[in-house]
């Protein structure tokens, strides 16, 4: 997911013809790590959390910690801001909160939510922060959030089957215990199908042709997916797919 989150903000920046930001790209790359290894850990409520990241995993809280206060040093306000509720969405989604008498459960256990709100927070974590205060238009950047929140939902969905069964024991609903797995993959495919026809109407040629290989790999990977299908197929070769866009932009860029 690090190199994900890497290629994905990279790729926003060679869009939107922004000087290329490693910094900010490889801090965005390490959150997502760490959100990870969050979702990861068994604890059940964040007290639980906190005794396991000072007790086990102080090398990861470390690493927390020096990812925070470099996005404290590189982001404006405005950032920070928009970033912070991305950290409140993060903890929410494996462990709930509690507002008073107000309780939260996960979010990851509400019927059908999961699914989008992973899709919500890539998009806004690999395009929408990078391109706060830039001289970007809200258009464009609502334009790209629509296209790559597809080619998102259209990544995620065959994880929904890979999952279908650990999702029904534990009695959440979801598009793909829903649909089913072959209906699932059709509407994968529908959602790549949007995301590269915005690239078409409204990108340049070297944008649209990476898009075109990118989602081309991608569909395929989709109509061969499986419930038993190694954990590797998913976040090597299918979320690798965000990766070899960005790495097709990067080449065709100077090219066309």
């Amino acid at each position: 997911m690090s190199a994900c989150g890497f290629a994905a903000t990279s790729t926003t920046m060679l869009i939107f013809n922004r000087p290329p930001d490693l910094l900010l790209a490889t801090l965005i790359a390490l959150a997502a790590m760490l959100d990870y290894h969050l979702q990861w850990l068994n604890p059940t409520n964040l007290k639980e959390v906190w005794k396991s990241y000072t007790s086990k995993y102080k090398y990861w809280l470390a690493l927390a910690f020096i990812v925070a206060f470099a996005f404290l040093y590189i982001l404006d306000i405005a950032q920070l801001l928009f970033l912070g509720h991305l950290c409140i969405l993060a903890l929410a989604y494996g462990y709930g909160l509690s507002l008073g008498s107000l309780k939260i459960p996960p979010l990851r256990n509400i019927n059908y939510l999961k699914i989008f709100l992973i899709v919500y927070v890539w998009v806004a974590l690999t395009v929408c922060l990078p391109l706060i205060g830039a001289a970007v238009s809200l258009k464009a950047i609502a334009l790209e959030s629509v296209q790559r929140a597809f080619f998102y939902l259209a990544l995620t969905l065959p994880f929904d089957i890979r999952d279908e069964r650990s999702d029904k024991e534990q009695k959440l609903k979801t598009l793909a215990n829903k649909l089913g797995t072959v209906k699932t993959k059709w509407l994968s495919a529908i959602c790549l199908g949007l995301s590269l026809a915005i690239t078409v109407i409204f990108y340049e040629a070297a944008v649209y042709i990476a898009v075109v290989g990118s989602h081309g790999i991608c569909l395929l990977l989709v109509f061969l997916a499986k419930k038993t299908r190694p954990f590797l197929y998913y976040t090597v070769l299918m979320d690798g797919t965000i990766v070899m866009q960005y790495l097709f932009i990067l080449i065709l860029k100077p090219i066309l």
